[in-house]
């Protein structure tokens, strides 16, 4: 090719796999993280008196 007749071409960039969107909490959000963590622990701790309860209330 003549110079100045060549053509330039710009890359395009496939996507690998399905879109990505990532998050992170705001500060409202972040003054969930405690409460929640301690939820969690309560629901873990107390996991076998929840099953019992339902228990008893699946067979009323």
């Amino acid at each position: 090719m003549p110079p100045g007749t060549r053509r330039h071409r710009h890359p395009h960039r496939l996507r690998r796999g399905p879109p990505r969107v990532e998050y992170e909490l705001t500060e409202l959000g972040e003054g969930l993280r405690a409460p929640v963590r301690a939820f969690t622990q309560w629901l873990t701790d107390h996991h076998g008196e929840i099953e019992a309860a339902r228990a008893r209330h699946d067979n009323a």
